[in-house]
């Protein structure tokens, strides 16, 4: 079976040729590495540089689309049909945002319940790697095989009591289980202001959905309000408020988080002796080979790579003032952000009824869309929570994309993830549809910018979407 691992996911010595401790799975001389990844980049050769070049790369449906995600590449090579199961990793959306535009099926577990040894780093305390497949089966049996302790990564101790008794291949289900299952749908901001919900046709496609699961026996909660989701999730859906007080913006936390991870990460790192990065050993020196190598290795772009839009790596350069001090300001950022976002997760799954009976969900369903210009919504949160967020393709929009729904659960609950995820699927059975054209002669999505509009803020307060006002 064709598989093909992120080129973010190293071996802290790429001389042996050794699989990082990723994939609990003992091959000697049949290891993946040294593998060709794409067109002529051996893993030995990947660099940063390499990353973000990689990260560039476009979506199958059109030249405009992106796959939004550093696990894009990962998403097209399983989409394409050239692998069967690949690997990402996720800090903030990389794995759930390339899933929902490519139509395929994911979990972002809690952090720790897979190793992170090896993968490059984002941050500690966010960072974890993924399954992305055709099916919620291969996800979860994927999952069986990645999940386990490891010496190098402390978190994955925390996380043993939390397995399933029987695998997680085992909590894969049928559409019978959705009978009585219970499933909330947080109103504000996800069903009611965002973008993508609001978004030409994308409304009735949402509710729609909606409409099958309570036919196949789901109980639906609408959430009007969830205490604090106010206070880490904007109107629009994506980033916290503006008005949020700055020493509790989340990407102090991220910033830092990144600055040391990757300090960590290179003083592991194992280049030849001859290499001139040999004993690089911060964020700040692999900054400064990007900006005195770019002309060789395009490693910067053209300063336009991602939001970086003024030196090409203005995310590292954010990182690096930070000094990676984990100091006051850090963790009264990280503390706020990962306390609100918990209680925003937990207080959505007790759902408390007029007579103060509380109700116990299954899961919070948010849309995993980035139509109307505003970003996808369903990445931060668990982010921020170092919860798990599982991810179900159930369309296509008018430009031939796919668009998904995520679902939100509790800490280490992802053995319940995979019973409503594969409970969906077997109910949506959705696949993409092919679509036809004669590329010289007919129009297609190719043709047009990707999602062609971007719903005013004023329109959306309006549960709609209109670019004019």
């Amino acid at each position: 079976m064709g598989s093909l691992v992120k080129v973010a996911v190293l071996a802290s010595s790429l001389a042996t040729g050794a699989l990082c401790s990723l994939i609990h799975e003992s091959r000697g001389e049949d290891s993946p590495f040294p593998m060709p990844l794409c067109k002529g980049i051996d893993i030995e050769d990947a660099t940063i540089g390499t990353l973000q070049r990689l990260m560039s790369l476009g979506n199958l449906t059109s030249q405009d689309l992106p796959t939004s995600g550093s696990s894009g590449g990962s998403a097209v090579s399983v989409r394409s049909n050239q692998v069967a199961i690949a690997l990402g990793t996720e800090t903030h959306g990389s794995l759930v945002h390339p899933a929902a535009l490519l139509g395929l099926y994911t979990i972002k577990t809690t952090p720790g319940l897979v190793s992170r040894h090896g993968v490059v780093p984002g941050s500690f305390y966010h960072d974890t790697p993924g399954p992305m497949a055709r099916s919620m089966r291969d996800v979860a049996v994927l999952l069986d095989i990645m999940a386990g302790p490891d010496r190098f990564d402390n978190l994955t101790f925390e996380a043993l009591r939390n397995y399933p008794k029987d695998g997680f291949a085992a909590e894969v289900t049928d559409q019978s289980s959705l009978k009585g299952m219970k499933l909330g749908l947080p109103w504000n901001p996800y069903w009611s202001t965002i973008g993508a919900i609001n978004s030409p046709g994308q409304r009735e496609a949402y509710e729609s959905r909606v409409h099958e699961l309570r036919a196949a026996g789901a109980e639906i909660y609408n959430i009007t309000d969830i205490p604090n989701i106010e206070n880490v999730a904007n109107k629009y859906g994506f980033g916290q408020p503006a008005d949020v007080p700055e020493e509790y913006g989340q990407l102090i936390a991220y910033n830092t988080l990144l600055a040391v991870a990757y300090g960590e990460f290179l003083q592991n790192w194992t280049f030849l002796e001859s290499d001139e990065r040999h004993g690089m050993s911060s964020l700040a020196e692999m900054a400064a080979w990007n900006d005195a190598h770019n002309d060789t290795t395009g490693a910067l772009g053209n300063s336009t790579w991602w939001y970086n839009t003024v030196s090409g790596q203005d995310f590292y350069d954010n990182a690096i003032a930070t000094n990676g001090t984990m100091g006051d300001e850090f963790w009264k950022a990280f503390g706020w952000g990962r306390r609100t976002a918990r209680e925003v997760i937990d207080g959505g799954h007790a759902y408390i009824l007029d007579n103060g009976t509380v109700i116990e969900l299954d899961g919070l369903l948010v849309p995993n869309d980035p139509s109307g210009g505003h970003d996808n919504a369903c990445a931060s949160i668990p982010s921020y929570a170092g919860y798990p967020v599982a991810s179900v393709p159930i369309g296509q929009s008018g430009y031939g994309a796919a668009f998904g729904i995520c679902i939100y659960g509790r800490q280490y609950s992802e053995a319940r993830l995979i019973r409503v995820a594969s409970a969906m699927e077997d109910l949506f059975r959705w696949t993409s549809t092919p679509e036809y054209h004669n590329y010289e002669t007919a129009e297609g999505p190719w043709d047009a910018p990707w999602p062609g509009y971007v719903c005013s803020e004023e329109s959306l307060e309006r549960y709609a979407c209109d670019p004019s006002l």
